[in-house]
């Protein structure tokens, strides 16, 4: 892959509609030639990729949409056209609400050679770190390294989504593109209806999106079925991954393959690899190291069931 040379700020302004095209960014700047601050006010009452994806009945922020807001930031640092290669994606902390007041972030993206070092904090004077993530963008993103798409052995089972009561974590209709499970011991292979590219868009105009939102979050739901199974009703919510690599976004309604395979756990945490393929067996996106973290108390619940419950 050629890496594409960031492009440097024009006489430090950012060019209106370049804002006015991506759907999270609310304003931007630069506050100097390797630095750029974008801003962020999510609703719960306005959107609904928080309204439909609740921990404990209270809004959280999905991993997923965290990490398209890093990218749209990092994305004006990029010329136009430009696709991003995601590396160390992290989540720090939950971006968490009390009720449904709307909330400011902010995404600071600073430069470090050819790539960007991205975190997505609160905006105030204690600063509290959602997510961080390293993103480079070519003009040039090539074919995707993959394994040849294969058949499960077994049918698919019809994917359950849980219900209001039955589980801490619960998506919504718009999340639930995931609607086919065949699993084995090393993993296994998911059917996926891919969603529109903005059906979590609600009342947010801007079209660039770089991420199938709804559809890599359905990924991520399938690796969580998988372990829950294989360890014994263990549950886990995202927490990391190593790469994250898009050939292109899925088609409405285009019928795709999730490959998952198994690599590992420990107390913690379990790792995935994972690839999705299209309706023709191309390969749209690819996942390396995909990790999930244990929300079970004794282990992680202080990070989350513990932060979310000091709220009310």
């Amino acid at each position: 892959m050629t890496a594409q040379k960031p492009a440097a700020p024009l006489d430090q302004v950012i060019p209106a509609d370049r804002i006015a095209n991506l759907p999270l960014v609310n304003s931007a700047r630069w506050e100097s030639a390797d630095r750029l601050v974008a801003e962020f006010l999510f609703d719960p009452k306005a959107d609904v990729f928080l309204d439909e994806h609740r921990f404990s009945g209270k809004p959280l922020l999905p991993a997923v949409i965290g990490l398209e807001s890093m990218i749209e930031a990092a994305s004006l640092t990029a010329a136009p056209g430009s696709t991003p290669v995601v590396r160390g994606f992290q989540i720090v902390g939950p971006c968490k609400f009390r009720d449904d007041t709307p909330q400011p972030a902010q995404v600071v993206a600073s430069k470090v050679g050819d790539v960007w070092e991205c975190k997505l904090t609160n905006v105030g004077p204690k600063e509290v770190i959602y997510q961080t993530a390293t993103i480079e963008f070519t003009l040039q993103p090539g074919s995707l390294q993959a394994p040849k798409v294969d058949k499960p052995p077994f049918p698919f089972n019809p994917m359950q989504y849980a219900s209001k009561g039955q589980a801490q974590l619960i998506h919504g209709p718009r999340f639930q593109c995931l609607k086919g499970l065949s699993l084995i011991r090393e993993g296994g292979w998911g059917k996926i209806k891919a969603a529109a590219t903005d059906n979590l868009a609600g009342q947010r105009t801007g079209k660039q999106w770089f991420l199938p939102a709804a559809t890599l979050d359905s990924c991520l739901v399938a690796c969580g079925v998988d372990l829950f199974i294989l360890m014994n009703k263990r549950v886990e919510i995202p927490d990391r991954c190593e790469e994250l690599r898009i050939a292109r976004l899925p088609n409405v309604d285009e019928t795709c393959v999730l490959r998952l395979y198994y690599k590992g756990h420990d107390e913690r945490h379990t790792t995935y690899d994972l690839f999705l393929y299209g309706e023709q067996g191309d390969v749209l996106l690819t996942v390396k190291g995909y990790r999930g973290i244990r929300t079970v108390k004794g282990a992680d619940a202080s990070l989350w069931d513990g932060e979310l419950s000091e709220q009310g």
